[in-house]
């Protein structure tokens, strides 16, 4: 068994005994006897995790699953968010309002610092790759270790929200705000301004702009991107954490109800994607500050974002042919479907 493999092993066995327990992950763990807390000082945490060199991090929600392995450096941190801005490598986008508490965990030569929010649902994990690093990650503890354990909050109720459903102006102004934006990530601006949540955002956008497509589109793209050699950005978050992996694919396949990218030889990264749970699967046409940006994102049954792929980094030159070809024999395949 590889040690990517291991991970994945170890982390499938923990998400079941969670089930089992009726506890979130992080009250799972806060109570293993291989596991130790150590507090909340995100920030400070993070910034010391570039000196262990190269580490695999996971993150996961419902659908989508990421691994990539990398150094965790270029942080740029704040109160409230961060970013780890490392093209191909450690690549992240942090919503550190949400992290809360860190705990260490070491069982079947799996040693690991795991993220939570304040409810214990997991944000990130991250492991080590060598046997060197474990002085480092042993030193980590005691640094950061505490003698009390975390405080958890009880999930509150996920009641559905009442959509507001805009009039015939608002959607007029909304879609002029569409047509004007400079910076894709002033798109959730753009939702809060109207109150809308996000799959509204794309229902209500200009024609053409936004268009839902059959669940098996995402794997003709995944595959597509494959036998052309195309650079894809795959994106898979939570409600934490983004992490983004820039690469080409190389080995897809397809078992256990899932599609998989298994690429940690050449792009030291693995992708599972349970295509079969994802609701809703759209092609989104918004400008950016150098073009249009052309991308696909799927949700869950919440109404959630749970996967986004690009051809190219938002703030990048240009948007490469391949991908916009790829995107228009994609759009003619499934469009009418």
């Amino acid at each position: 068994m590889t040690p990517n493999t291991l991970i994945e092993t170890q982390e499938q066995s923990i998400i079941q005994a969670v089930k089992q327990a009726q506890l979130t992950e992080g009250q799972y763990l806060a109570q293993h006897p291989k596991s130790q807390y150590l507090g909340s000082e995100i920030n400070a945490f993070l910034l010391s995790l570039e000196a262990l060199g190269n580490l695999t991090s996971t993150v996961r929600n419902p659908i989508a699953y990421s691994q990539k392995t990398g150094i965790y450096h270029n942080l740029d941190l704040s109160p409230m968010m961060g970013t780890a801005i490392n093209l191909g490598g450690l690549d992240l986008r942090l919503f550190l309002r949400r992290w809360k508490h860190i705990i260490a965990h070491q069982q079947n030569d799996c040693y690991s610092f795991q993220f939570f929010d304040t409810y214990g649902n997991a944000i990130e994990k991250v492991y080590l790759t060598q046997p060197e690093q474990i002085p480092a990650w042993q030193q980590l503890c005691q640094q950061f270790t505490q003698s009390t354990t975390p405080e958890w909050e009880t999930q509150p109720e996920n009641p559905a929200t009442p959509l507001n459903t805009l009039t015939p102006e608002t959607i007029a102004a909304y879609q002029q705000e569409w047509q004007t934006l400079q910076n894709v990530h002033h798109f959730r601006v753009v939702l809060s301004q109207f109150g809308i949540d996000r799959l509204q955002g794309l229902q209500y956008a200009p024609q053409n702009d936004a268009m839902r497509l059959p669940i098996a589109a995402l794997e003709a793209i995944i595959t597509q991107c494959a036998q052309r050699k195309i650079t894809l950005l795959t994106f898979v978050n939570n409600n934490g954490i983004v992490q983004i992996q820039t690469g080409k694919v190389h080995h897809i396949t397809r078992q256990d109800n899932g599609l998989h990218m298994q690429d940690q030889q050449e792009e030291q990264f693995t992708c599972h994607i349970q295509d079969q749970s994802i609701s809703q699967f759209w092609f989104v046409r918004r400008p950016g500050s150098n073009g249009i940006v052309h991308s696909f994102e799927a949700y869950n049954d919440q109404r959630e974002l749970v996967l986004q792929l690009f051809g190219r980094q938002a703030d990048a030159e240009s948007e490469p042919a391949d991908w916009q070809q790829l995107v228009q024999d994609i759009l003619t395949q499934f469009q009418a479907a």
